[in-house]
């Protein structure tokens, strides 16, 4: 099996390229975080519930020490719609074009998305009138 390395200023282009992207339009990007099974890349949700929108602020990421760092418009959290566990994340631009889907994990978890739900206990169990807290989100 191969892989594919980069240098550091073509990741950091790709990853510009990515914010840019993000920052498009008048529009804010953001994050659906879903219960249920994860479809194939950029396909229909299906059957996974949308649980919370997480509303990216403008500009939606900052570029620090080699890593997109995503920034939330409201840091205390964003109002969920209806009960579950989150599963996996849809980050869309301000013009609904698909951008990625990643996995949701509590804190301590090793998802990319990394959210802070009911309890320490249930990281990723939410319940609808609450608020959820994005706590870390980066891409490098």
């Amino acid at each position: 099996m191969s892989a594919l390395d980069f240098s550091v200023d073509v990741s950091d282009a790709i990853l510009a390229g990515i914010a840019s992207l993000l920052d498009a339009g008048s529009a804010s990007a953001f994050i659906t975080l879903f219960s249920g099974p994860r479809p194939d890349p950029g396909a229909a949700a299906g059957s996974a519930v949308a649980l919370a929108t997480i509303v990216l602020a403008k500009p939606a990421t900052s570029l620090v020490d080699h890593h997109l760092v995503y920034v939330p418009a409201d840091a205390s959290g964003a109002l969920v719609m209806a009960q579950g566990d989150a599963v996996w994340g849809r980050c869309v631009t301000g013009a609904n074009v698909w951008v990625w889907d990643a996995d949701v994990t509590g804190p301590g978890g090793a998802g990319p998305i990394k959210i802070q739900g009911a309890s320490a206990e249930l990281p990723t169990r939410l319940y609808a009138g609450a608020l959820v807290r994005l706590v870390d989100l980066l891409m490098a």
